[in-house]
């Protein structure tokens, strides 16, 4: 660096080297005066063997070819050409280069122009630009984020009806992490609820309830985070069946049923807690394969914990409503047994209609066939469906699942809508069916719907109870008077896909079930009265007494015809002294 040790460009040699170009100080026919450490960089190359060679065996034209007849590779007036530049290795790389003349100062007399020459390399600008892409990309991608969460925030402010506030959530979810669909399951008794979807899955299928124990709701709870997944289908033909799910960050993989698979082949599924208390789990999907992003993750936790202290209240509120509504049907279900008293088709009828209306299930009685001599389950008044044993086998002689919904700490029903438990019952019986005992699975095998529960009324003629039941051991033979009423037994039943019968549910049957005891019995102890009386009053009037000599009659006559007694006593007897 001769020059710069008799300082002629010490100013432009210090001001080259803080730039991001790589540049060249060089003589009009091309001497390399000075190079700044980025071409250095660039070249690979020891300084020393750099100055004061020829600017034309570094920088080619784009075909390689040298400048010829003492001219420079590129203009010196500014304009940006693409040359090549040569590395030590002999390899060439393109690069884009700026040239100009430029006057240094005088020193002994002596003024020549030099040419500054600023390049940098095409692919390092391309990575640049790429990287500046990518870089606004995700600000834009992090102001949607942003700008959804807040929308999201302020249009559920002030919210009292959870099914818009779920439905504004939702879709607004999707379009703020450009997803194919989002749905929110509730924690109920025995599993997850779906309770809200977004508009694009309406036409889709989602599994409507998920027991504790399967599907993706049941890992992420036990995980306790929100969990990024990917989901692989085993397709037979054009039909999925079976799957399963990787969680992304830990890599483990898990099976999944064909009827618990989610419409997605990604997603971010997560937990929602008040507290301790689990909620419900939420889930936003892509109906593509990706990986999704992590500040995807951080926008779901700040609206789940947002959410959370919503939802609580409302599913205090809707837990309520439920209760008021069961309780208005029970009104309806009473008069309509009053109304239907000694119609037992009819009642049946009205009955069946208004439970399966409430509790949306299938309502199927189990009658006897004589002509099969075996019991039957009429099904939607179509199959009859042949049962493998006896009822009383098949349904109270095997234990209830131990996860019994809605049972107290003493081993019986807690009554929901009050005053009444399973235990007051005196001829009605009620158990639960599901897939875990052998009844489910025998339903379910043949295609029927397999959970909900079987109801025994207790009111067949001359039926003895099984021997050792000793909560019925003191009706040994139900009344045949008591046989008037409807269908003595029944299959309330649910698919595999809807939540079992809740504990809100239970109680509303166990109520109606006694309501139909205290009315169809008080109507048994009704005629059982009329009988009676009138016994009586036919002994009553059976004699009017024989007195010798006297010939007698009579005619008795109530005073209204609704009397059954009229309390009249008359007989004809002698005296003494005739």
């Amino acid at each position: 660096m001769e020059t710069l040790e008799r300082n002629e460009w010490a100013d432009v040699a210090q001001l080259v080297e803080i730039t991001s170009d790589a540049v060249i100080i060089c003589e009009l026919d091309g001497t390399i005066l000075h190079v700044n450490n980025r071409l250095h960089g660039l070249m690979c190359e020891d300084r020393a063997d750099v100055i004061g060679g020829d600017v034309k065996d570094v920088l080619y034209s784009s075909a390689f070819e040298r400048a010829t007849e003492h001219r420079l590779p590129f203009e010196t007036d500014g304009s940006e050409s693409e040359l090549m530049l040569k590395l030590s290795d002999g390899s060439f790389i393109p690069v884009l280069v700026r040239a100009g003349s430029v006057m240094p100062p005088r020193i002994f007399g002596r003024r020549a122009p030099r040419v500054l020459v600023a390049l940098h390399s095409i692919e390092e600008q391309y990575s640049h630009d790429r990287q500046l892409k990518r870089a606004l990309s995700e600000l834009r991608v992090a102001n949607k984020r942003l700008s959804g969460t807040l929308s999201v925030i302020m249009s559920t402010v002030g919210s009292d009806e959870l099914p818009s506030l779920l439905d504004t959530v939702l879709n607004q979810l999707v379009g703020t992490l450009d997803a194919s669909g989002a749905a929110i399951y509730f924690s109920e008794s025995g599993g997850f609820k779906l309770r809200g979807v977004s508009k694009e899955l309406y036409d889709s299928y989602l599994p409507e309830f998920l027991p504790y124990g399967a599907g993706i709701p049941t890992y992420v709870l036990r995980e306790s985070r929100a969990c990024r997944l990917s989901i692989q289908q085993d397709l037979e033909g054009d039909r999925v069946a079976s799957g399963m799910f990787m969680d992304l960050d830990n890599r483990s993989k898990h099976l999944l049923r064909m009827q618990d698979m989610p419409p997605y082949r990604s997603e971010i599924c997560l937990p929602v807690f008040y507290g301790t208390q689990i909620l419900g789990v939420l889930e936003v999907g892509w109906k593509r394969p990706q990986a999704p992003l992590a500040y995807d993750v951080n926008v779901l936790e700040v609206i789940c914990d947002y959410l959370s202290i919503q939802l609580v209240g409302m599913v205090s509120s809707l837990r309520s409503r439920r209760t008021a509504e069961l309780g208005r049907s029970l009104n309806v279900l009473r008069d309509e047994l009053f109304t239907f008293l000694d119609d037992s088709a009819a009642a049946t009828q009205a009955v069946s209609s208004e439970i399966c209306n409430m509790l949306n299930c299938h309502f199927c009685p189990v009658e006897y066939d004589a002509s099969l001599d075996s019991y039957v389950i009429d099904f939607e008044g179509g199959s009859r469906v042949a049962l493998p044993d006896d009822p009383e086998k098949l349904f109270f002689s095997t234990t209830a699942p131990a996860a019994r919904l809605g049972a107290g700490p003493d081993g019986f029903e807690a009554s929901v809508l009050g005053g009444t438990s399973a235990d007051d019952l005196k001829h009605v019986r009620i158990t639960r069916v599901d897939e875990s005992m052998p009844m489910g699975g025998w339903l379910r095998a043949h295609g029927l719907p397999c959970q909900g529960l079987y109801v025994d009324t207790g009111i067949e003629a001359g039926r003895p109870r099984p021997e050792g039941d000793d909560k019925h051991s003191n009706d040994a033979i139900v009344p045949a008077s008591v046989a008037k009423g409807p269908t003595t037994r029944a299959l309330l039943l649910r698919d595999g896909s809807q939540e079992p019968i809740d504990d809100l549910e239970y109680d509303y049957l166990v109520h109606l079930a006694h309501d139909f005891e205290l009315i169809y019995e008080g109507e048994s102890q009704k005629r059982e009265e009329r009988h009676i009386a009138q016994t009586l009053q036919i002994g009553m009037r059976n004699s009017l007494g024989d007195v010798p000599g006297i010939a007698t009659d009579s005619v008795y006559l109530s005073a209204t015809n609704s009397a059954l007694v009229g309390g009249d006593f008359y007989t004809l007897i002698r005296l003494p002294d005739d």
